[in-house]
C-alpha cells in the first residue's frame, strides 16, 4: 500500500520544477508569498494562543468561558464545511 508521502511524491515534484524554472522575479514573488503566508499563520497562532491563556487564567469561569468558546469555533467551522452545493 503505498504511504502519503508516496502518493504526494509528483506534486511535490511538480511545484520543485515549477520553482527550477521561473524567472529569479517569480522565485522571489514565491519565497516573499511563502514568507507572508507564514508569518501570518505563527501570528494567529500566537494570538490564539495568548487569548486562551487570558481566558483559561480567570479563575472562576476561566474554563466554562473558554469551553464555551471554542465549541462555537468549532460549530462554526462545521458549518461552513458543510454547505451544500449548488
Amino acid at each position: 500500500m503505498a504511504t502519503v508521502s508516496e502518493l504526494l511524491w509528483p506534486r511535490r515534484r511538480s511545484v520543485i520544477n515549477r520553482f527550477q524554472k521561473a524567472s529569479r522575479a517569480e522565485q522571489a514573488t514565491a519565497v516573499l508569498f511563502l514568507l507572508f503566508g507564514l508569518l501570518f499563520w505563527a501570528g494567529i497562532s500566537g494570538m490564539f494562543g495568548y487569548f486562551i491563556f487570558q481566558f483559561y487564567s480567570i479563575e472562576i469561569v476561566g474554563p466554562i468561558v473558554l469551553r464555551k468558546l471554542l465549541e462555537l469555533l468549532m460549530v462554526s467551522l462545521f458549518a461552513l464545511n458543510n454547505r451544500p452545493n449548488s
